[in-house]
């Protein structure tokens, strides 16, 4: 097992953040993530820092920031990453307009904001459900068939319980588990399952 001042090649980063080799380099240049050392023109080595920030770089896209503002976040500059958001900041992080907004409230797609010491505020992971309702709907499915999702509550929630059988199975049998790697296998085989049933 590896020590906090371990050196990693990228393939193993990557395997360990389940986070492509190329994202990666991707977020080097970009300079979200700093440079690794170079040991010659076509390696380089990443150490614990790395898989860390790399971990929080994947869990911030999930939740639908832009990179923008993750890389504010990742190096340390003055904007604050925050649990909870005022509904004026959600329309402006993901670019809908009132009426989208009041859409989805109306059809129950998304909660109430909630008061927060006079603030209507959202939490974070609600970044990345309105951007998917967007998506949809500029793809052309309607509100009436969104709304259905809600029908579909429970099965999400069997869904998740299953996936944490994954994991707690997962860490009876290793001291170390990759949780990233253990949900984005999980996802790929339901979606295997129901692009069958789909197909069929």
């Amino acid at each position: 097992m590896k020590n906090n001042n371990s050196e990693y090649s990228i393939g193993e980063i990557s395997k360990i953040t389940g986070v492509s080799a190329s994202a990666i380099n991707y977020y080097v240049r970009s300079k979200i993530l700093e440079s690794p050392k170079k040991l010659s023109k076509t390696r380089s080595i990443f150490n614990e820092t790395h898989i860390e920030k790399i971990k929080e770089i994947k869990k911030l896209k999930d939740d639908g920031f832009p990179l923008k503002l993750i890389k504010k976040r990742i190096n340390s500059i003055s904007t604050e990453i925050k649990e909870n958001f005022t509904v004026d900041e959600i329309l402006s992080i993901t670019n809908i307009t009132n009426f989208f907004y009041e859409e989805l409230l109306s059809n129950n797609l998304i909660d109430k904001p909630k008061n927060l010491e006079g603030n209507l505020v959202h939490p974070s992971a609600i970044i990345k459900l309105i951007i998917s309702f967007k998506t949809l709907v500029e793809l052309g499915v309607t509100y009436e068939t969104l709304k259905r999702h809600n029908e579909y509550k429970k099965l999400s929630e069997a869904e998740a319980y299953f996936l944490m059988e994954h994991l707690a199975d997962a860490r009876k049998n290793k001291s170390k588990i990759n949780e990233f790697a253990i949900v984005e296998a999980f996802e790929n085989i339901r979606q295997h399952s129901r692009m069958v049933f789909f197909n069929d």
